[in-house]
């Protein structure tokens, strides 16, 4: 949740630096960084799969543990939700309206490359600092289903975006 918090409270000085060049390009590196992280916690959700929550076809089990896991992967989904679309409302905030949109869409689509490397590719947003490994190995990975997937993810976000903002 941390680091789905990081975009959010950037996006929220992006006003008030825009005049400071070096530190305003500073942060919106950082903050397209570290915007996937709030939108991953979406695939989170495969970690249910290991938890059984029927004792037997119309009987739910009375383990509270396994509820607790629903209820924490559902609320780090809803709070990564907020805090990734409220950050796209702030950066729409102080984009030239005519592009206002394009910009959003590339974003998502480079969030939507970020949760595949993520997620499938296992790197950190931290790993930047490895920018050729990373490079080579996303190169090497991508198939119709990494394609699939980060258009898939890039549409879910925009579409967040739009609901919400």
């Amino acid at each position: 949740m941390f680091l789905a918090f990081i975009p959010y409270l950037i996006s929220l000085y992006f006003e008030k630096i825009k005049e400071k060049k070096v530190l305003f390009y500073f942060s919106i590196i950082v903050f397209i960084l570290f915007l996937p992280n709030a939108f991953y916690l979406i695939t989170d959700f495969i970690h249910l799969q290991n938890h059984k929550y029927y004792e037997t076809i119309y009987v739910y089990t009375r383990s509270l543990d396994i509820w607790v896991a629903l209820i924490h992967i559902a609320l780090g989904f809803i709070l990564g939700i907020i805090f990734g679309t409220y950050s796209l409302i702030n950066l729409e905030k102080i984009v030239q309206k005519k592009y206002q949109q394009l910009i959003i869409i590339f974003i998502c689509l480079l969030s939507g490359i970020g949760i595949y490397i993520g997620r499938f590719l296992r790197f950190n947003s931290w790993d930047i600092i490895k920018p050729i490994t990373l490079i080579k190995k996303l190169i090497t990975s991508i198939d119709v289903f990494s394609l699939g997937f980060i258009l898939l993810i890039s549409a879910s976000i925009y579409l967040f975006y739009l609901v919400f903002g």
